[in-house]
Formats: C-alpha cells, sequence, structure tokens
C-alpha cells in the first residue's frame, strides 16, 4: 500500500524496548494489535519496537521508552490530542508516552466503516479498529521520540490530527513520514549509540 516509500537504513537496525500499558487497562488484544500497528509502521524506516513479551535480547542498560493508557480525561473536543510526550527545555524527548483513550476510541469510531454505521459494528470489529487507531497514535508519538522533535507536518504520520475514517481503516496510506521527516531520522538514528542487543519500546 506504500510502495515507493524510501526507507531509512541507519549503521545499524535501530530497537526500541516498549513498557506498554503496565496497569493493563486495555484488553490484551487491543494491547497485541496495537503494538503490531505501531511496530508495522516503523518497520518500514528499520526500526523494531519490542515489548517485555517478545522475550528477545535487551542490552542492559537500553533505553526503553514506557507508554501509559490514560482513560477519563477526554472532554468529547475533537481537540483532543490522542497522546502526549514532553519535551525538556534542550529539546530532549521525555521516554514517557502517554495514550488518551477515551479520545483514540471516541474518533475511530466516530465514522462509517465500509458503509457500516458505528452504532451496528460487531464487538470484535470495534476492537479491531480502535486498535489500529491506538497503535497508530502510538507510532505518532514514538515519531516525536525518534525524530527528537515536537513539531508536526501537515501530512503523513507525523500530521497533528487525522479523521476517524482515516485512524481506523486497514489503508494506511497517510502514515508514512514525509521526506523530510525521513531525513531528519537517519541523521536522529545515525547519531545515537546503538547497543550490541536490541533496545525495547514500552508498551
Amino acid at each position: 500500500m506504500l510502495g515507493g516509500v524510501a526507507l531509512v537504513r541507519a549503521n545499524s537496525h535501530t530497537t526500541l524496548r516498549l513498557t506498554f500499558d503496565a496497569a493493563r487497562i486495555v484488553s490484551p488484544t487491543v494491547r497485541a494489535n496495537a503494538i503490531k500497528e505501531a511496530a508495522r509502521i516503523w518497520k518500514r524506516y528499520d526500526v523494531s519496537l519490542l515489548s517485555e513479551d517478545d522475550g528477545q535480547c535487551v542490552a542492559a542498560g537500553a533505553t526503553a521508552v514506557t507508554v501509559t493508557i490514560d482513560v477519563g480525561h477526554d472532554p468529547a473536543s475533537g481537540a483532543t490530542g490522542l497522546g502526549a510526550i514532553e519535551f525538556a527545555a534542550d529539546g530532549t524527548p521525555a521516554s514517557a508516552i502517554v495514550l488518551n483513550y477515551d479520545a483514540v476510541k471516541r474518533i475511530a469510531t466516530s465514522a462509517p466503516f465500509m458503509g457500516l454505521h458505528p452504532a451496528l459494528w460487531p464487538a470484535g470489529l470495534r476492537e479491531e479498529i480502535v486498535a489500529r487507531a491506538l497503535g497508530r497514535a502510538l507510532a505518532h508519538e514514538i515519531g516525536h521520540y525518534l525524530l527528537r522533535s515536537p513539531h508536526h507536518t501537515s501530512s503523513g504520520l507525523m500530521q497533528a490530527r487525522q479523521k476517524g475514517s482515516t485512524l481506523g481503516s486497514p489503508n494506511d496510506h497517510g502514515f508514512e513520514l514525509t521526506k523530510t521527516d525521513r531525513e531528519r531520522l537517519r541523521v536522529t538514528l545515525a547519531a545515537a549509540a546503538q547497543p550490541a542487543c536490541p533496545v525495547v519500546a514500552t508498551r
């Protein structure tokens, strides 16, 4: 679906260790599928996302990203962010991401899917769409972390807003990095010291 998108190759493969939803707010299925979606998006840029469940080698002292699921703080406003990551005064991103689950769920279920109104969706379909949207929101915040930038683009993965119909669509067109961001990613990954063994990003 994303033919022609240039891949970023750093000097070595990059792995983020994720600690995802330690409080187990979302269901195991939503958890697994959200991580899978975010990992699929970043794989094309030679970045792997690993969780504590993967059982792969993780270098001692490797950088980990903690992902917290926030619930109960969505004012049902279209202006609500789907996620957040803080930056220090010197521009360094924190290693903690917060995803607003209520906002993701609300927006992802705000548009018909293949002509079917959200109120008529089977439970399995609803869970699938919400998980996909949560994974894309996670991929966006990971973008801020890897790009070392709080800025947004006018299109692609790093744009500030996504429509509900796009956020939950099986078609991932619109969730790629722009040429400028691919170039920035190449620089930031090349500058990062890579451990001998994969680094995981938190769920």
